[in-house]
């Protein structure tokens, strides 16, 4: 029923009518009898009473009043677009752009190769990761081992599931023969690829 009055035609922005309710939950949360005396379920009104604090701040959070406006150009500058309006690799491309070139903290990526071509993963991802690992950390969790070899990884970690845990096989440097031949296993083109992909590093093998 609370959720219904925010598709209701009303004068009111859809901003404002999640404003208004979020303070009728929070005024049910603080026992506000005013509030209270509204609510039509009393299982309802216990329901949020007994809320955690944090869920209750989850709920305040919720539909934040300022907003990023993000715009991409698939022409060098020109023509920009909200990226709202992209496809999924558009959209990955664009916000990966923006996350990769700015900042120095430490940086998480989670498989940044999902919903891009073998030519953007090259392109956007590799040279950028490549670059900015000169001055911040950088963690990528990916399927790619492009993204690994390309990327000149400083560490290793290879992951596999085994009785519902994750637990690591092997982990070290590019220059160990046991990355490499873990990497050639999971690589598509195995060795061959490995090796014309990153000869600076195989010429030793």
């Amino acid at each position: 029923g609370l959720l219904a009055t925010l598709t209701q035609k009303s004068s009111k922005t859809m901003e404002e009518k999640i404003t208004e309710l979020k303070s009728f939950l929070r005024g049910i949360y603080l026992n506000d009898p005013a509030v209270v005396v509204k609510a039509k379920d009393k299982r309802f009104v216990a329901h949020i009473q007994g809320l955690a604090p944090e869920r209750i701040d989850r709920i305040l959070c919720w539909y934040p009043e300022d907003s990023l406006d993000v715009r991409y150009s698939l022409k060098d500058g020109e023509s920009f677009k909200p990226v709202e309006q992209g496809s999924p690799g558009q959209k990955t491309a664009a916000l990966l752009a923006f996350i990769l070139s700015y900042g120095n903290e430490p940086l998480v990526l989670d498989q940044p190769e999902d919903d891009l071509d073998n030519h953007l993963i090259y392109d956007l991802i590799v040279t950028q990761l490549r670059e900015i690992k000169q001055k911040r950390q950088v963690l990528v969790v990916t399927h790619n081992a492009n993204i690994v070899v390309n990327g000149d990884a400083e560490n290793v970690i290879v992951l596999d599931v085994s009785s519902g845990q994750t637990q690591i096989v092997i982990q070290g440097g590019l220059q160990e023969p046991s990355i490499r031949d873990e990497i050639c296993r999971v690589m598509e083109g195995g060795k061959e690829a490995f090796d014309q992909r990153y000869k600076r590093i195989n010429a030793g093998r």
